[in-house]
């Protein structure tokens, strides 16, 4: 499948690249991330470059899994990660600590669901 984008007043979701992977280090440094997702300790620039290269467009391409960045509507800077994979039909997502309490996350998974 061709990746698609998603929207609302409050987010604009699309595929993450490696031009993101600066924001997706900085987030990926925080302990709650860390906690509550599985991803490498402690995680590098090479990991964020790896996991777009590796897992986002292979999964759209495989219909596997499908990831967007979340970003606030207007902007560039990625904001989280929302991943929607087809075998158990779940999600799995991540915000940055200074996007929380904004509503982005319940726009992105409400965006996603519909969408789904």
């Amino acid at each position: 499948m061709r990746p698609v984008t998603l929207s609302s007043a409050r987010v604009h979701l699309d595929v993450p690249t490696r031009a993101d992977a600066t924001a997706i280090t900085e987030a990926c440094q925080d302990p709650d991330i860390v906690r509550w997702t599985t991803i490498p300790t402690p995680y590098t620039a090479r990991d964020a470059t790896t996991f777009v290269d590796a897992l986002v467009g292979p999964g759209w391409a495989s219909d596997r899994e499908y990831t967007w960045a979340i970003r606030r509507t207007g902007s560039t800077w990625l904001e989280g990660i929302i991943g929607y994979r087809t075998a158990r039909r779940d999600l799995g997502f991540w915000l940055a600590p200074s996007a929380r309490g904004a509503g982005l996350m319940h726009d992105a998974v409400s965006l996603v669901l519909d969408w789904a």
